[in-house]
């Protein structure tokens, strides 16, 4: 677009490196930037920066937040009960929005991916069992809407969130899963697009 201004050019250029903006479309931004008040354009730039600066990580579940721990840590509404593990922030985002879950995550932050040198120690798998070998995860309750199997005292209950299919979320899955039943960890479940899935695991159904 060499009819653009300098500014102009280097917007588009920064905009074009977002997912799935093309040239085309970031051009579009632009000039829509450009026809807005300057108080939008003021508080666009002002709440990237913001984000920036003050998005960090849960230290206890690894989730985005501003607030350490994070609001749903510490929320007494929040089963501490039961953990979902998720792969990536947006997926947390998408089981909140059904509106199903009611207890507390745990965010792997990737995907299993031994070709592209993404394996188990460069995900949160170490800090989930942490948690769960110190206790963080305790007692019966249940899941959502329904229930998935009584628990008894003293065992724990762990969720794994799934949306896809790909070999790299089954074997992140499989990780996981393998880790909790070492540790005995009897009761897991899945949410699949806002369903619960219940599931027992082969120390809990040979009982």
């Amino acid at each position: 677009m060499t009819a653009l201004t300098p500014s102009m050019a280097r917007l588009v250029q920064q905009l074009s490196r977002l997912p799935g903006i093309g040239e085309k479309t970031a051009g579009r931004l632009a000039f829509w930037i450009l026809r807005a008040d300057r108080e939008y354009a003021q508080a666009l730039a002002e709440s990237i920066i913001s984000m920036k600066d003050e998005t960090r990580l849960c230290s206890v579940c690894f989730a985005l937040t501003e607030a350490d721990p994070c609001p749903i840590c510490t929320d007494p509404q929040r089963s501490a009960e039961t953990i979902c593990v998720v792969e990536e922030p947006p997926d947390l985002l998408a089981v909140e929005r059904a509106r199903g879950f009611r207890g507390r995550y745990h965010v792997l932050h990737g995907t299993l991916a031994p070709l592209d040198g993404v394996g188990p120690d460069e995900l949160k798998i170490q800090p989930l069992l942490t948690r769960l070998r110190d206790g963080a995860v305790r007692g019966g309750g249940v899941l959502g809407p329904r229930a998935v199997h009584p628990q008894e005292p003293g065992t724990q209950r762990v969720v794994v969130g799934h949306h896809g299919v790909d070999s790299g979320t089954k074997r992140a899955r499989v990780h996981v899963l393998g880790q909790l039943h070492r540790g005995r960890h009897r009761v897991v479940a899945g949410i699949v697009a806002g369903r619960v899935e219940a599931r027992e695991t082969p120390a809990q159904a040979a009982r």
